[in-house]
């Protein structure tokens, strides 16, 4: 399932960042002078260099996951899965494009290192270079579960003109668009609205049905509300996780104020 793939790639994404955040800390290289025994600027530069292989590593591993569920082949029941690894991971290249000591790694490799290093990863999946579009947006919500063959519906209550985007109505006047319906699988369902309007969007999951044939009991909903989606120094996410324990039930997921 592409799920796994997915799930794998978000969370290598995330952990690069955080090496990332390690190498924003760490001490500047320098020449050794500031140090009583001399040597303190080349044990910085060491460990720099080791924290800027992870952080490449990281990449590539990230990289070669999303580009799995981008170009895999699977069951009819998760199609168009592969659009919403397509946008995390261009979102994604754009964070690392924006780190300072990686413009310096792709004058000397070329605009698409990045690609080439989750080739090297797995040559198998060759992602088109066409496909690196950065897909940037004021407000983004991803709805995910983690019950096989249930379908959760994600709705939104946009602030103006009070219109309400879902699974029937998926396209909005100020341009809110929800992806397919994920009626048997484990999500996830996305809303991406490019330009806002000032007021709260307000966001809701229902469970609407399930086609399993055991007792499965309550479903775990993941659900990430991201503003500035896709730009680097300004995005920013909150994580929720809910429980939905009842057939129809239908629970506040939180809400985006946007004031422009």
């Amino acid at each position: 399932e592409p799920h796994s793939h997915l799930d794998l790639a978000n969370g290598m994404a995330a952990q690069t960042r955080l090496l990332l955040q390690g190498l924003r800390s760490s001490p500047q290289e320098d020449d050794g002078t500031n140090s009583g025994s001399g040597g303190g600027g080349r044990c910085n530069s060491s460990s720099r260099g080791r924290l800027k292989d992870q952080v490449v590593r990281g990449i590539g591993c990230a990289l070669k996951h999303f580009s799995k569920v981008v170009t895999g082949t699977w069951d009819s029941r998760f199609s168009e899965i592969e659009l919403t690894a397509l946008t995390e991971l261009n979102a994604f290249v754009e964070h690392m494009k924006a780190v300072d000591w990686m413009n310096d790694y792709l004058r000397r490799h070329g605009k698409h290192a990045l690609l080439d290093l989750s080739r090297r990863e797995a040559p198998e999946e060759r992602l088109p270079s066409v496909l690196l579009k950065n897909l940037d947006c004021d407000v983004r919500v991803c709805l995910s579960w983690d019950v096989d063959m249930v379908d959760v519906d994600l709705d939104v209550f946009e602030p103006f003109p009070g219109e309400k985007c879902d699974y029937s109505h998926r396209d909005t006047r100020i341009g809110g668009h929800l992806s397919r319906d994920f009626t048997k699988g484990y999500g996830p369902e996305e809303y991406m609205l490019r330009h806002a309007v000032p007021g709260r969007f307000k966001f809701f999951a229902k469970h609407f049905a399930s086609h399993r044939a055991d007792l499965a009991g309550s479903t775990t909903l993941m659900a990430k509300l991201t503003t500035d989606f896709g730009r680097p120094g300004k995005e920013r996410t909150v994580h929720h996780a809910l429980r939905l324990g009842k057939h129809k039930e239908y629970v506040d997921v939180g809400f985006v104020t946007c004031t422009r």
